[in-house]
């Protein structure tokens, strides 16, 4: 079985909110539909392998008691065999379940032996929190593994359309499966990617969807996320315009601290000090002006790559300012070095 993957830097679960609710077929507010059939769902808290995939994907989407499924790490599963009502059994066997259930069931139809079509807007969710998933080995090791059979009404949904969805509303998530359009791919919460997961981790280019059945499988840990999809290898966009900031904030900060840091103490100081003999004044004026400048590009940062604010980089940063200005004291002889 071949795979297509891409490590993400500076990447793990730090970040998650357990108290996001669990769904299918929607954002939790209804907002992101998506259409289709699903015949098994299953979320580990590790690392499948591609010998385990590859089982998964020959023993098809039919889940029975003698399947050759892997069952260590397994904290969720859907396999769809209820065939009436409103309830979905969570059967795996770890924590306490995580049933679902149907918000309407009129925009739903049971499918036999396995499986549910959901036609209409609607959305198949936990009744609270699903801190059942955090609270396993997921958010301990930042490893997870994502993995579904199903097939699309059309090949047209997109936002991406939530398939699977461990989120709160369309701009907080802890992961999300979503399809946009003959593509799939996964939205996975980092302190790097944010807090909605703008950071596409995993999203295939090549339109792989068709409205035919297809077994899906996303797996994380170590930074590295890899995109299974019946058993072939696909092209996977490990970049998109906001990655680029994304993936240059982390790789060029601290060159940059230094390069458009280290002059602004340098040339602040110079300014302050033409009237004041003593350095403390100066010293203190260049610091907060370097903590302003760097506090507007943080911000600015944020908006374009939605992420957390780095403090580290505020202290830092600061930090530079000062001791530039401190080496500009030293050049313009105001204070003795000896």
């Amino acid at each position: 079985m071949n795979a297509s993957s891409f490590s993400i830097l500076g990447s793990d679960f730090s970040n998650w909110d357990p108290a996001f609710p669990f769904q299918l077929g929607n954002e939790a507010s209804l907002d992101r539909p998506w259409l289709g059939k699903i015949y098994l769902a299953a979320i580990y808290d590790r690392v499948l392998s591609s010998e385990e995939i590859d089982s998964h994907y020959r023993a098809g989407a039919l889940y029975t008691a003698s399947s050759k499924r892997a069952r260590d790490g397994l904290v969720a599963l859907y396999s769809f065999t209820e065939g009436k009502g409103e309830a979905i059994r969570d059967q795996s066997a770890w924590g306490s379940p995580l049933d679902l259930s149907v918000h309407d069931p009129d925009k739903i139809a049971w499918i036999r032996p396995n499986g549910i079509e959901i036609f209409d807007n609607t959305i198949i969710r936990s009744a609270g929190s699903a801190e059942k998933l955090c609270h396993s080995d997921m958010c301990l090791h930042s490893t997870l593994s994502v993995e579904v059979w199903m097939s699309p009404t059309n090949i047209e949904q997109r936002g991406p359309a939530r398939i699977i969805s461990y989120s709160k509303n369309p701009a907080l998530r802890n992961f999300t499966l979503g399809q946009e359009k003959r593509n799939i791919g996964l939205r996975l919460r980092t302190p790097l990617a944010g807090l909605n997961g703008m950071q596409r981790a995993l999203w295939t280019t090549d339109d792989p969807l068709t409205t035919g059945m297809h077994h899906i499988v996303v797996t994380y840990g170590k930074g590295i996320a890899t995109l299974y999809l019946n058993g072939e290898s696909h092209e996977v966009l490990a970049s998109d315009g906001r990655d680029h900031l994304t993936l240059f904030y982390s790789n060029g900060k601290w060159a940059f601290w230094f390069v458009a840091l280290f002059p602004i103490g340098f040339l602040t100081y110079m300014i302050f000090s033409r009237n004041v003999r003593s350095m403390t004044k100066p010293l203190m004026f260049s610091s907060v002006t370097g903590l302003t400048v760097l506090a507007g590009i943080e911000l600015v940062s944020m908006f374009l790559v939605s992420r957390e604010i780095d403090v580290l980089l505020l202290l830092v940063g600061t930090g530079v300012v000062f001791l530039s200005a401190l080496t500009s004291a030293t050049f313009n002889e105001q204070i003795d070095v000896r």
